[in-house]
């Protein structure tokens, strides 16, 4: 595990996150499933892992993920009411979107149906929700997972 990410720790960053533990990685075959097996195993809702290089890494569609994983990704898993499911990935875009204008200070980025988030013409996030049902954890009914 990588303990720090730009200098600070992953328990600072769960802190400031507000989520109950972050996970940090230099490689792993694939947040998701790093984050699906914390889920199973009890991991609380809010839960988040990073890893700046993928190796199996796998797309909304379940395709083979960018060639040679580089780049940050991050799961974390939730455990949303059922009515709030098919707004989520749009919620979470337009919360990357605010941010990264708000970084920038002033308004560069657009959504992109069904889950993109562009700066100018370029890509600079996707938001696919998977889910699985667990019904071992302590968030019960779906437990949902997201990038």
């Amino acid at each position: 595990m990588r303990p720090e990410l730009d200098g600070v720790a992953a328990a600072d960053l769960a802190g400031r996150w507000g989520v109950p533990q972050c996970g940090l990685f230099r490689q792993l075959d694939s947040t998701f499933n790093a984050i699906h097996d914390l889920a199973v195993h009890g991991a609380p809702a809010g839960t988040v892992v990073i890893a700046e290089e993928q190796t199996a890494g796998r797309d909304a569609t379940d395709a083979p993920g960018t060639p040679g994983g580089r780049g940050m990704a991050w799961h974390a898993c939730y455990g949303p009411a059922r009515a709030e499911l098919g707004v989520m990935s749009v919620r979470v875009g337009l919360a990357v979107a605010d941010a990264v204008d708000a970084l920038l200070g002033r308004l560069e980025t657009r959504l992109k149906w069904p889950n993109d988030v562009l700066l100018g013409e370029r890509k600079l996030a996707g938001i696919p929700l998977r889910g699985s049902l667990a019904r071992s954890t302590p968030c019960t009914g779906w437990r949902w997972v997201w990038v």
